[in-house]
């Protein structure tokens, strides 16, 4: 059980600090303090999904795995392939079961096909096809986790629209601490096909928040919004290690938090500062 148990924590280890908790506390906090009864259906709903997403992407990338992160578990040898693919599919199976219970099936729906086309069907293998499934996976994971937690509303939809509008423009920013194993996969990501123009496409970050500050009508957020950029942006641009590029990933997750409107007054401000420095203590562990 020990073993079953750490076998699923290492598929997800990497993406816990920056798919997991920013879309939880998200959610969460959209509507005021919610229920703990609807945190843990919201939580298990959301890891599942994340799960399965894990597990067919790593089906798919065991060389690469097997030079940048050699600990997970088919990498590792803690389950075979064939163990995993049934994994893979039941997975599906319990995530849309589970979806059907908690009234949000049709977003489970768009998040499976999502994963079959990114993973299964290659269409992670170039740059377009990558930002395009991650601006679906991003929008039905969080819409499922807001819509359990409480109804979505039109604005908190909105807010996530805007998020998903974002992440295909943008997403690009993990692939910069992953390419070492995206050449050997012979994928077309942005970083390689263009690696300057890649760097200074983050700049984009910079249009997005002074967009999204012109909608917010809290000072405090437009200043955040406009020097979170400036220092993820410049991060990019600037510092072009690997290493780097990972802390600048963690801090291109927090910038992103402001898409929820989160910073419209006191209480969801300081909601956003407790998720920032819970993911970047977590990179700093």
């Amino acid at each position: 059980m020990k073993d079953t148990l750490v076998t699923g924590f290492l598929f997800t280890q990497s993406d816990l600090k920056t798919t997991f908790f920013p879309m939880l506390f998200a959610a969460t906090s959209s509507s005021g303090p919610p229920g703990i009864y609807s945190v843990a259906r919201a939580s298990i709903w959301a890891y599942l999904h994340l799960l399965q997403f894990c597990v067919s992407n790593q089906l798919m990338g065991e060389a690469e795995d097997s030079l940048n992160k050699p600990w997970r578990p088919i990498a590792a040898g803690r389950i075979s392939r064939s163990k995993a693919k049934v994994l893979r599919w039941a997975l599906a199976v319990a995530c849309l079961f589970l979806s059907y219970q908690f009234c949000v099936v049709r977003l489970s729906v768009m998040l499976t096909i999502g994963i079959l086309i990114s993973n299964e069907l290659g269409f992670d293998a170039h740059w377009f096809g990558k930002n395009l499934t991650n601006a679906l996976g991003y929008y039905s994971f969080q819409a499922g986790a807001c819509t359990i937690v409480s109804m979505l509303g039109d604005s908190i939809a909105g807010a996530i629209l805007r998020g998903a509008l974002i992440v295909l423009t943008t997403i690009h920013a993990q692939d910069f601490q992953d390419v070492p194993g995206d050449r050997i996969q012979g994928r077309k990501a942005l970083p390689i096909v263009a690696p300057t123009t890649s760097r200074i496409s983050m700049i984009l970050l910079l249009v997005w928040s002074m967009w999204l500050g012109a909608i917010s009508q809290a000072v405090v957020a437009q200043i955040f919004l406009v020097l979170v950029a400036i220092v993820v942006g410049g991060r990019f641009m600037l510092f072009r290690t690997v290493p780097a590029d990972r802390i600048s990933y963690i801090l291109y997750n927090v910038s992103c938090f402001p898409i929820y409107d989160l910073l419209s007054n006191r209480y969801e401000l300081q909601v956003w500062l407790s998720s920032a420095q819970f993911q970047l203590f977590h990179h700093a562990s």
